[in-house]
């Protein structure tokens, strides 16, 4: 799955602390070779219909069962208890308003019990927790800003049609629209869990800008800050920004000192975001479905200094160290 998209959560600048853990729920596969996708952080995210295909083209769906696949073992079945369903669509793109016209019509007029919510309608809507599907009608883009509207509860799954350019995480086409949310509707898709990032900083990356190194130390060693908590789908990333100097990055798992890294930056990346930056900055490629989270320097120093894949229930500790020497 791939996703060619800005980091998910970066964090720019001289952050000082770090806290990053995974927070798990996923993406959804079909039971046809139609698949769902369900996000999921340690708030709660999306899920998503994708193709069996995890292809960056959309393919026709087809209603061949991929059931005797081992990794369908993990999926679960959708509830539609509330019968309603979020339609959130590209901003300012013709072709995914008309597709949003339509697709209400058709709902309305052959699924008349099932209540149809625009994404304008959340901020009127008591709960988020009564949404049953998300339908995409965007970009790869437009998954990861539904992830961000469910960044604080959990996420119902995402069904996604590609009207992008990508569409790694929305490989229906369109025209497959009919099909596809029938099969949907009529229970036989389920979903597969994917994992999010939660992400604890003293500091949101304002402010940080300024090049003073020491009164950025000071504000970060403050015990008046109070902790940012983010959400990450893809990755986060701390980076240098715009200083001429590497970033030296003390790096701790479960309160214990594991190295200091002198790079360009760090990126903390889940398998969904592992063919993303991480992938551009060599790290490796995880199976999205798996339980993992990745740290891969960017630019690093040093030549042994190399991607790690870790356990996804670790936490990880990220802090700059302002003790290094750049001026050689």
């Amino acid at each position: 799955m791939r996703l060619l998209t800005t980091p998910a959560n970066n964090l720019a600048g001289w952050t000082r602390h770090i806290f990053s853990r995974n927070t798990r729920r996923a993406f959804t596969p079909s039971t046809q070779p139609a698949q769902l996708t369900h996000l999921s952080n340690s708030h709660i995210p999306p899920k998503s219909i994708s193709n069996q295909t995890h292809s960056p083209k959309p393919q026709s769906f087809s209603s061949n069962s991929i059931f005797n696949s081992p990794i369908n073992k993990k999926i679960k079945y959708p509830s539609f208890k509330n019968q309603r369903i979020l339609l959130v669509k590209k901003s300012n793109d013709q072709r995914a308003s008309n597709a949003l016209d339509s697709l209400i019509s058709y709902l309305d007029q052959q699924r008349p019990q099932i209540k149809t919510i625009v994404e304008e309608d959340l901020k009127t809507l008591e709960s988020r927790k009564d949404i049953d599907l998300v339908i995409a009608l965007g970009g790869d883009g437009t998954v990861l800003h539904i992830s961000h509207l469910f960044k604080n509860t959990a996420c119902p799954p995402i069904l996604g049609f590609n009207l992008g350019t990508i569409g790694f995480l929305l490989p229906f086409a369109p025209n497959d629209w009919f099909d596809v949310i029938n099969q949907v509707l009529n229970g036989k898709i389920g979903v597969e869990e994917r994992m999010r990032l939660d992400c604890f900083t003293g500091q949101n990356g304002s402010g940080l800008q300024s090049g003073d190194t020491n009164a950025i130390a000071q504000r970060n060693l403050s015990t008046s800050n109070s902790l940012v908590d983010l959400s990450a789908m893809n990755e986060v990333s701390l980076h240098r920004n715009d200083s001429p100097h590497m970033v030296a990055i003390n790096i701790s798992i479960e309160n214990r000192f594991l190295t200091q890294a002198v790079a360009d930056g760090l990126i903390i990346a889940t398998p969904t975001g592992s063919t993303a930056y991480s992938c551009s900055a060599g790290g490796p490629i995880v199976y999205p479905s798996m339980e993992a989270m990745l740290l891969t320097p960017i630019c690093p120093r040093s030549l042994s200094f190399r991607p790690l894949v870790l356990p996804a229930d670790l936490h990880v500790q990220l802090a700059v160290s302002f003790l290094f020497d750049f001026s050689y």
